[in-house]
Order: C-alpha cells, then structure tokens, then sequence
C-alpha cells in the first residue's frame, strides 16, 4: 500500500441477540467503575503483527456505543471492519489483512462502555505494527476559534502528505484525531515526513472539507513530523469566498424586496438617475428593500450587495413597481433603551423607510408641559446614510420631563404612506442610566480595529485604532472585546484566503466577559 493511498473506513457493528435487553441488577450500590482492558491480540506496541483481527477482553460484560463515530484508526485504510460483542470481548474483523510494515494506531474514545451504568474505558487505544518497529512521530497543540478564542472542541484535526495529490478538498485524511473539550490534540505513532496540518469543523461527517460553513484552521507553510515536532496551534474560522445571490424577489406598489442567501451589510443601487430610488437592508438582513421616488420608476438598474466576507455581487435587475402595498410599520421606533434620560443626552428615532426632510422644524420638544422649543433640519437634527434614522441632542432645561412632538408632515416616507402622528415622553434625571467601560490600551500595533461585541460575539460597534477608548452611555449587560490587528496596515482585515495558506491576519480576544452597571466605569486594561 501507498504510504499515503486515499481511505475510506465504513463500519458494520453486529450486536449479540441476547444482549439487547440486558438490566443492571436491583439494589445495591451503583456501578461507577470504568471496565478494565484485561488482555488484547495483539498486544499493545507489538511488533510484526499479522492477520486482519482485534480483540479486547475487559473485566466485566460491555457493549459498542456510537462505535462508528467514536472509533478512530491512523492511518487509514481502505478496509471493512465488521464489530462484534460477546460478553466481555470486543472483536473487530477487518475484510483484509493489515497492511505491511505499518504502525497501527485505534483510539476507541467512547465508543465502547459497561452495560450497567454506561461507564466508559479511560484512554482506550491500543498501537501495533506490522513491521519490525513503531512509527514514532507525532505533533500536538490546541485548536480556539479565530474570532472568539473559545477551545473548538470534538473537531478533526488531520494530516496529509504535502508531496501527495490528495487534499482536504478531494480525499479524506491519512492521519486523523479529534480535539478534546479543552481544544487540545495529539496525533501520535506518524511516520516521519512532511505533511499539512488541518482542523476541520466536519459538519457533514465526511472527513473532506467540501462545505464553506464548515470552519477550517491551517498554517501557511507543511511541517516536518518528527518524535520532537514543535507544538502546532491552530485557529479556525469561516472562509467565505462565494459572493451573495438572490433567492426570491418580490414586487409591490411602494416597495420591491430582494431575498439573498445570505446576510447582506452594504448595498448600492446604480443604473438610472441616482435620485431614483432609495434602500433599505430589512431586519433579518437577507432582505434588501428598494423605494421608489415615483410609481412611474421602472427600467433596468444595477444592484450592488456586499457580505459580511466583502465578497461583492452585482445583479441587472429589470424593476417595476406594481401590485399591493408593501407591509409596513408607520410608527417610528425609538431606539434609547431608557425613558429616564439626562438633560443633554442624544435621542434617535428609526423610521421604517428612508425619509425626505423638509428644511426647518421638525421637532418640537415641550419643556416640563410648558415651554416648547423647535428642533430644526439640519441644524439640530442629523440624518444617518441609509436616510430611516434621526438622531439629536436634546439640550434641555426641562427639570422634570420632555415631550417630543413629530410633525409627520414635515417627515415623510419617498414612497407609501404617511407616518402615523406621534409623540414620546422622556423624565430627566441628572443620573447615569448606562454604565461605562475604559479600555486602557498597550500595543506596538500601528492599525487595527476594536470592537466592542455583546455577550453572543455579536458587534456593538467598532473603532479604528485608538490608543485608549472611553465607551460611555451602555445598557447594563455582558460585553466583550476583539481586536482585529490589520498586520499589513492596508486599511481591512484578512479574513484568510481559499487557497488555505494565506493565514488570517491576528485576532486578540479579550477572554474575560466585561459587566456594565448603572452608572459604574469598568477600567479594561488590554495588551496586545
């Protein structure tokens, strides 16, 4: 056999008739001893081994569970293995006999257990050869996900022959292991050489990474394995190389909705008047929401929509606005998470479509129920890029409360119908009803980008490049942060590449959840 010939294992397990409904005994005290393995043919790290057959005898009576799965045997090999129980002994028949002057190395996991209390072997492997001596490389280290520093645990981490035609994209692995709850690995008994070190979110359990929601950790160079290899650490992520598609679309009267595969963060409209038509990324940001400024609007425009992996793809798109009424809320939604705010706080209305302003007053803020001041456009009120949100700062001397009366005659929608009228109150008080964080930082990195995420790793907002960061006015809850560390200093992060050996660029996590208070500072210190 090649040394690093293709594999394919596929396993049959035959379970014993008289076994099936065996009941632990009543009474007594619970079984919580794991079964012993009392002998072994062959033994373990024999020699000049022979033949196609295993067997493991433990101490008491033991069955297969997820043996499939949880069995693990480098190198590979294409072989049938037929499993079967008797009693206390396993036995493991392989269609063919084992491979010529080759180490053998099973990791058993959890694959087989009591048949009282399910307890579980500890460390079952077993290592022989069928030749005149034992392979002797190997290589350890711990795999974290890139852009969370969590451990990735229960994933493949293989090896491939860097000279060998087989890849992780065409053929499964010669040499595979799994990460433990910690993300630590071991792969043991190698034959010496040089090889592609992976991790590999299997989500397909097919052992070949033909999926790109599956997540991949490589290094950008092969390694030599050698009974002294250095530890190899791997971090994985999502590459993502395949630009967004649309999957549906939708036309109405006052709207036109295109459906994607994916989350879209920028989207850019192109083709016709540039005052033809605005958009919107819906919620859900699959949905990308496109408003004309006239019914009559209609004619070929390019549609530019962008992921979160910059991957770009841009659609010619034949529009015409007809039919019924898009579904649409005409209340403004008020993002200030608080109705207690203190007297120059800044509020922000969000609109469900994008706005045409009239010059002059807008808003009128009615001062402890008795005096008003307007709020005027532009001067007073600002108006984000997408053109659905106002922001202002209320500069107040109400001492008690605030209300802000909307005049929706002045604030419409560029298409559909008017906002309905609205008004909201707000109590002053001269309390914090956020806490804050202050990020001391030390680096010796010139560009990267902080960002400061909720306690799912979900971005709050980012920052580019501060030497130290005061984030002020936060809702009380857990929150982390990442650096991205712009190594090339080219102004974006990479991400990694497709051709798997242009390595991401770093990442720093700061592992610690931070927890913000009313009216409380978190001093974060950071290095990286």
């Amino acid at each position: 056999m090649h040394p690093f010939k293709k594999i394919c294992f596929s396993f049959f397990i035959l379970f014993i008739p008289g076994c099936a409904s065996i009941s632990p005994p009543e009474g007594g005290e619970k079984d919580v001893k794991s079964p012993e393995l009392v002998s072994s043919s062959p033994t373990n790290q024999s020699l000049n081994v022979k033949g196609k057959i295993i067997t493991l005898k433990f101490n008491e009576e033991v069955r297969t569970e997820d043996f499939n799965r949880q069995l693990i045997i480098s190198p590979n090999a294409e072989n049938t293995i037929k499993t079967e129980v008797d009693r206390e002994e396993v036995k493991l028949t392989f269609e063919k006999n084992f491979e010529p002057n080759t180490t053998y190395f099973l990791n058993f996991r959890e694959g087989i257990e009591d048949i009282t209390e399910g307890n579980k072997p500890k460390n079952l492997t077993l290592t022989f050869s069928t030749g005149t001596f034992l392979d002797s490389g190997r290589v350890q280290g711990v795999v974290t996900d890139l852009l969370t520093g969590v451990p990735a645990k229960d994933i493949n981490v293989v090896l491939y022959a860097a000279n060998d035609t087989a890849t992780i994209r065409n053929a499964k692995p010669y040499y595979l292991t799994k990460t433990g709850e910690d993300g630590s690995y071991l792969l043991q008994n190698i034959k010496y050489g040089t090889y592609l070190l992976y991790a590999h979110q299997d989500k397909n359990n097919d052992n070949i990474y033909n999926d790109e929601n599956e997540k991949i950790g490589y290094l950008a160079n092969p390694i030599e394995i050698t009974a002294q290899t250095p530890a190899q650490n791997l971090q994985t992520i999502r590459i993502d190389t395949k630009p967004p598609y649309i999957t549906s679309k939708q036309p109405y009267i006052d709207e036109y909705h295109l459906i994607y595969n994916e989350g879209i963060t920028g989207v850019k409209v192109s083709g016709g008047n540039p005052n033809d038509i605005a958009s919107l990324i819906g919620e859900n940001t699959k949905t990308v929401r496109l408003f004309p400024y006239s019914n009559q609007i209609k004619g070929k425009y390019f549609i530019t929509a962008l992921d979160s992996a910059q991957n770009v793809k841009i659609d010619t798109l034949d529009l015409a606005f007809t039919g019924k009424k898009a579904k649409r809320n005409l209340s403004f939604q008020v993002l200030n998470k608080n109705t207690k705010v203190r007297a120059n706080d800044t509020i922000r209305f969000k609109f469900d479509a994008p706005l045409i302003l009239k010059e002059g007053p807008l808003l009128t803020l009615v001062e402890d129920s008795v005096t008003k001041k307007p709020l005027n456009y532009p001067q007073d009120i600002k108006i984000n890029n997408f053109r659905n949100t106002l922001s202002f700062n209320l500069k107040t001397k109400a001492k008690n409360a605030v209300e802000i009366q909307v005049d929706t005659s002045a604030i419409v929608p560029i298409s559909g119908d008017k906002f309905k009228k609205q008004q909201v109150k707000f109590t002053i008080t001269d309390k914090e009803q956020g806490g804050s964080i202050a990020l001391k930082i030390s680096t010796s990195n010139k560009k990267y980008f902080l960002e400061l995420l909720d306690k799912d790793h979900k971005i709050v907002k980012t920052y580019n490049s501060p030497k130290n960061l005061s984030i002020e006015e936060l809702e009380p809850n857990t929150y982390r942060i990442r650096v991205k560390i712009d190594e090339d200093e080219n102004g974006e992060w990479r991400t990694g590449n497709k051709d798997l050996k242009t390595i991401p660029e770093k990442v720093f996590n700061y592992l610690k959840p931070i927890e913000v208070r009313v009216n409380w500072v978190q001093d974060v210190p950071i290095e990286f």
